[in-house]
């Protein structure tokens, strides 16, 4: 009857052992679901991120060219306008004269 009891106790104590392990195993791979559902939004924000950085780049690039043109038109109108002014200034040497 004794080693009854004893099997009993000790069949009682690996089923509460192997509960309380299937208890723990449940709460990791809750653990493991919750960290790989925040990797994932992670992922897809860091994505979101990596399209938005490439269309500011874009956008900067497109004002670059734009800045450019604008700076080459200058030039060009202040080459006209120095052109302009030598001219009048001839003009107005010569009717001095």
């Amino acid at each position: 009857m004794r080693i009854e009891e004893e099997k009993d106790g000790h069949r009682q104590q690996t089923q509460q052992e192997m509960l309380r392990l299937q208890a723990e195993t449940t709460r990791s791979k809750q653990a493991v679901d919750l960290m790989q559902a925040k990797f994932d939004t992670l992922s897809r924000q860091q994505e979101v991120n990596r399209d938005r950085i490439s269309e500011f780049e874009r956008s900067l690039s497109d004002e670059k060219l734009k800045m450019a043109k604008l700076t080459l038109n200058e030039a060009k109108l202040q080459k006209e306008l120095n052109a302009k002014n030598e001219r009048i200034r001839l003009l107005l040497n010569k009717s001095k004269k």
